[in-house]
């Protein structure tokens, strides 16, 4: 998953992507795109992806505690 997504970083455009993995194995991932445009190449070049974790995984929105295991984010070198 970290290869997959990190690999998008450049092709998409990512802002920012967040991994986190749970004590229990939960998984959480955050993906940030700066445009609507960088989030459509994410869907066109990545949607098979997604569609595979969705099979993989049990999908479900509950309270999340974990460790991050990657995290990127293009603006944290941006001076407000």
């Amino acid at each position: 998953m970290t290869e997959t997504l990190g690999n998008a970083i450049p092709a998409c455009n990512m802002t920012g992507l967040t991994i986190l993995i749970g004590k229990e194995g939960d998984i959480s991932v955050n993906v940030f795109f700066g445009s609507t445009s960088d989030l459509k190449a994410f869907e066109k070049n990545y949607g098979g992806f997604i569609e595979t974790m969705k099979k993989t995984f049990l999908f479900k929105s509950t309270g999340f505690e974990g460790v991050c295991i990657f995290n990127f984010d293009s603006r944290e070198d941006e001076v407000a």
